[in-house]
């Protein structure tokens, strides 16, 4: 009976531990991908529909809080046009191949960023993720899981990169 009793509490310690560790190897993943070119690898461990998705309402409600309409009498046709070039840039930028670069800085850049990533909250189906970029500012990664394994499907711009997009003139 004590060789069942440790057979069950071997089996749930590596449960616990890959749960613990999958995030982790979702990040690994994600780098390989991109130092491989592979966008199969890419796309297993990012969720590129939901991360369009949620950066796509994220940007727009940034513009939304921008008060465009105030200032400028054509400030609803401005938002509507802005809106568009939203839609078309993230959904241009955000896919394997566009991750997937051939210069080498671009390259060495995203290996920094990635190996500076550090968990900092989890939960049974969520972890988050914050890499703190060359200049200091930090962004925020969600990883969700599904069945066994974690995706990317979230991430947080700072604040201030956000404004940087809609006061470039």
């Amino acid at each position: 009976m004590k060789k069942y009793y440790a057979i069950l509490l071997l089996l749930l310690l590596g449960i616990i531990g890959y749960w613990y560790y999958a995030p982790t190897m979702t990040l690994q993943k994600i780098e390989e991908g991109i130092t491989k070119k592979d966008r199969y690898l890419l796309q297993e461990a990012i969720d590129f529909e939901k991360l369009r998705s949620n950066l796509k309402s994220q940007l727009k409600s940034k513009l939304s809080d921008e008060k465009l309409t105030t200032n400028n009498p054509l400030g609803t046709i401005a938002v509507a046009f802005a809106t568009k070039v939203i839609d078309g840039m993230v959904d241009t930028m955000v896919t394997p191949d566009a991750l997937i670069t051939k210069d080498e800085k671009k390259l060495q850049k995203a290996k920094e960023v990635l190996q500076s990533a550090q968990i900092v909250d989890r939960s049974l189906d969520r972890v988050t993720v914050r890499v703190i970029d060359r200049d200091g500012s930090e962004y925020y990664g969600i990883l969700q899981r599904y069945g066994m394994q974690y995706r990317l499907t979230d991430i947080r711009i700072p604040e201030s990169k956000t404004k940087d997009i809609f006061e470039k003139k």
